[in-house]
């Protein structure tokens, strides 16, 4: 059976950890007026959270880590997909991604790559549209 990685757009990560928001609930604003009896909402739209997924996968050399920081960037301010533990959700505006650590290992792990070197990576995703 082939490895389902997790994924963010095309980047596919040995682990993906947090998780990501669905469709927003509805959103209501307070119209009650003084002096009137009751309580008055009125609903003013839907909005997701943001959501924090921290990634971790490997290249084979230093130079493709370092690739990375640009390639991850490259995604901010697009729509992608993410597959998290198999399921795949559209519609994810990626708001930021950052590169946080990179290191060489003593052997490869197996991994995406089977590659030396370990990124990690943390993004700021938001569900856009239906």
């Amino acid at each position: 059976m082939a490895i389902l990685w997790d994924m963010i757009g095309s980047f596919s990560f040995i682990a993906l950890e947090g998780d990501v928001d669905g469709l927003g609930g509805a959103e209501v604003e307070d119209v009650s007026r003084s002096g009137v009896d009751g309580n008055a909402y009125r609903e003013t739209g839907s909005k997701s959270e943001e959501s924090e997924l921290r990634g971790e996968t490997d290249v084979a050399s230093a130079a493709a880590a370092d690739a990375l920081i640009d390639s991850y960037r490259a995604l901010e301010g697009t729509v992608v997909s993410i597959r998290l533990r198999q399921i795949t959700r559209s519609n994810y505006l990626v708001i930021k991604a950052r590169v946080t650590e990179r290191f060489q290992s003593a052997n490869t792990s197996g991994g995406v790559t089977g590659g030396l070197w370990t990124v990690r990576s943390v993004w700021r995703v938001v569900r856009v549209g239906s």
